[in-house]
């Protein structure tokens, strides 16, 4: 062989090993069919769960994915799906990892039925396209918080959350103790649920979360199909807030589809504040024994017989502050109901200052009752007076 015909012969034996170098860029086929989840930060070929045999897909009868997912949570600081995983639970835990799901969904394994999906407990995390299925389990779908004071689950970042089929979409904190830790500085751009009881619960002393861009609909959706009369309508909320504070801004809670129950419910340790938000509900509005305040805030109440606002009894309100807001029932409601945008009972007491704010379909009668008491200048009602005319009203206090 002269030297020519060997390098030729050299060349086409390199071919192949060339090829499965540039691979090394992208995910191997795993087993299943599909592809390993990889730590792309380091270049290497580290699966999810370090696999280098049979690893059975979630469609397995008896088996799933929560293994190889954990342990690439556990081991690299970036992890990105490549397809859609069933777990029993999976926990983000490390500082500073950054999380992409890529379009891509965990699903809620059968048979743990009490236990969270998706633990958030770490630290400056950037999380992007969040896509959870909790399969109408009990337990929250996500469960965001603090495993110890000294380890707060704070200066968290997410891009993107979507939250489908749960009694509870996002639990903030705890049901019962929360850890006293200051779980603040997290937020959310970008939260949504669809089949979900209770969209947002938080229960956080020293908690602190901010969201925006974001849909919170507490519609039944396919619970109605999949779990008919498994889902309670009177107890669904859009927002559910035991302690800690919410910031809300541009977005829009929903609750269109009964009206049983409240919207959105603040307890008296809770403080919500909403900017440049809308709502839609069929059910009466905020349940409020916590401090609420709105800046450009619209809604539709689309029922004559519920209020904007309701204060249960016995409550001392913090101080409410609702400016530049625009509240709606049908016009025709104001001709016969005598329900009103604020209500109280006579031994609750508190104030809510309103400032610039138009009430469509409510005549000035209907102002307020009880003992809390709106104030403020400049609100206005619309009404259809006597003769069916529409009236307008601007009361001074």
């Amino acid at each position: 062989m002269n030297r020519r015909e060997f390098l030729i012969l050299c060349a086409v034996m390199l071919l192949p090993l060339a090829a499965i170098k540039g691979a090394d860029a992208l995910p191997r086929p795993a087993p299943d069919g599909g592809s390993f989840t990889k730590d792309m930060s380091s270049g290497s070929d580290d699966a999810v769960a370090q696999a280098e045999g049979w690893i059975c897909p979630s469609r397995c009868p008896g088996s799933n994915d929560t293994e190889r997912v954990q342990e690439a949570l556990d081991k690299h600081s970036r992890v990105y799906l490549d397809r859609n995983y069933e777990v029993r639970s999976a926990v983000i835990h490390r500082v500073g990892q950054h999380v992409e799901f890529r379009g891509y969904t965990l699903n809620a394994a059968p048979g743990y039925d009490t236990e969270s999906l998706l633990d958030i407990r770490g630290r400056e995390l950037t999380l992007r396209d969040v896509r959870v299925n909790a399969n109408y389990r009990s337990g929250a779908a996500v469960r965001w918080h603090s495993v110890h004071a000294s380890k707060p689950a704070q200066y968290n970042k997410v891009f993107g959350m979507h939250i489908a089929r749960a009694r509870t979409g996002l639990l903030f904190g705890d049901t019962t103790a929360a850890v006293d830790a200051p779980q603040s500085e997290n937020a959310i751009f970008g939260l949504t649920f669809r089949a979900v009881q209770v969209c947002l619960h938080v229960n956080q002393p020293n908690g602190f979360l901010f969201i925006v861009n974001s849909v919170m609909d507490c519609n039944a959706n396919e619970w109605s199909q999949d779990h008919p009369g498994q889902f309670d309508e009177t107890a669904a909320r859009a927002l559910l807030l035991g302690q800690g504070q919410v910031e809300i801004a541009n977005s829009e809670l929903l609750k269109t589809a009964t009206q049983k129950g409240y919207m959105a419910e603040l307890g008296p340790a809770a403080t919500l504040k909403l900017s440049n938000c809308h709502f839609e509900s069929g059910a009466a509005g905020f349940l409020v024994s916590g401090s609420l305040w709105a800046s450009n805030l619209s809604g539709l109440i689309n029922n004559d017989s519920v209020p904007v606002v309701d204060i249960p009894p016995k409550i001392a309100l913090p101080f409410c502050a609702l400016n530049n807001c625009l509240f709606n029932r049908p016009i025709a409601v104001s001709r016969y109901s005598a329900m009103a945008a604020v209500r109280s009972p006579p031994e609750s007491t508190g104030r809510i200052g309103m400032v610039n704010c138009l009430l469509d379909g409510w005549k000035p009668a209907c102002f307020f009752s009880g003992g809390v008491q709106p104030l403020g200048p400049n609100v206005l009602f619309r009404y259809l007076d006597a003769e069916g005319q529409v009236t307008e009203e601007v009361l001074e206090r």
